[in-house]
């Protein structure tokens, strides 16, 4: 059936970009053994050969691979899924996350969709997008009122902001996306941010995401959000707020050796090892950065407030630096390329 399909799209003069099997497994978070053991035994997907014998891999086998893995991962049997559909893996996958599926016979099942005004998000999601199903992002932006220029229309049914993108007057800034987009669910990401700020946004009627996340957990935790959280999100929140360390720091830290977006894709990489040291150190490592500048910008009351704030960003700099250095070491030692 596979085959048929993969023929189909050829006959329809398909021209959509080949890829390598090596992009294709950074795209659908499968290794290229698993990919290539998939096509060999079960016939999952039929690529294209060049004429070295190349294979190459077209859009259609590379969202073929991605709902197979979502389901693959939810413990179902690759030997049965390899003989579905499109339509068919969309539906089971459907039923396992409770997503209703559109409801004309014939038509292609829909995802829940979502909006992105958050760059490292999108870049952790464009590193494994198959452990965001049945979620699928269909717009992204680098600031709110290009979003709201793009899609004047509500086609998209969860947006997720990250706390900056919203502004100093980020209420102003909710305000005009709920005008905008009355029926769409609101998600506001963060780090840290002052308790007062973040009560403000649950009290806007939002909902709040504390990055970094794996993708599989930023899914669940915004897929199925039952209102009764909201006093454990304040409560989580708060509990974020009060850090402090114990030691005179006289140096400065030092210059990051990562880009967000660097260990936004780290996070989602598959370890050589079968171990996930990336995922636990890019996530410590974004964790610190985030303090880090929240208190270089947080706001003192006075003199002695400020030098403890300067403190607080030192220290967790220094803390920082040392993490990135045990990055660095493995992806060196596991040959990880980012």
């Amino acid at each position: 059936m596979a085959e048929d399909q993969a023929n189909e799209a050829s006959e329809a003069g398909e021209t959509d970009d080949l890829r390598r099997v090596g992009a294709v497994a950074r795209l659908t978070g499968l290794s290229t053994h698993s990919i290539r053991a998939w096509e060999r035994r079960y016939g999952a997907v039929k690529p294209r050969r060049a004429e070295s014998g190349l294979r190459l891999y077209s859009q259609h086998d590379i969202l073929r691979l991605q709902l197979m893995k979502a389901l693959t991962d939810q413990g179902e049997q690759i030997s049965l899924l390899a003989n579905l559909d499109e339509q068919q893996l969309r539906q089971r996958l459907s039923e396992r996350f409770d997503v209703t599926p559109f409801p004309v016979e014939g038509a292609e099942l829909k995802l829940t969709r979502l909006a992105l005004v958050d760059r490292q998000l999108s870049a952790q999601i464009e590193a494994n997008p198959a452990d965001l199903l049945p979620l699928e992002v269909v717009a992204e932006r680098g600031s709110v009122a290009s979003l709201i220029e793009a899609h004047p229309g509500a086609d998209f049914d969860i947006l997720v902001i990250e706390m900056e993108a919203l502004g100093e007057d980020f209420r102003g800034t909710l305000t005009a996306c709920r005008e905008r987009w009355q029926e769409v669910e609101i998600w506001v990401s963060y780090s840290f941010a002052p308790l007062n700020q973040l009560r403000a946004v649950i009290d806007f009627g939002a909902h709040l995401v504390r990055l970094p996340l794996r993708l599989a957990v930023f899914r669940d935790q915004i897929g199925a959000f039952p209102a009764s959280r909201k006093s454990a999100q304040l409560k989580s929140a708060a509990a974020s707020l009060d850090d402090r360390g114990p030691h005179d720091l006289s140096q400065a830290a030092p210059t990051r050796l990562f880009t967000n977006e660097q260990l936004a894709r780290l996070r989602e990489m598959p370890s050589g090892v079968g171990c996930e040291c990336n995922t636990q150190l890019s996530s410590l490592v974004a964790g610190l950065i985030a303090f880090e500048e929240y208190s270089s910008e947080c706001e003192s009351k006075n003199s002695a407030d400020a030098a403890l704030h300067q403190f607080l960003a030192k220290g967790t700099g220094m803390a920082r630096a040392l993490m990135e250095e045990l990055l660095q070491r493995l992806c060196e030692e596991e040959n990880i390329q980012i």
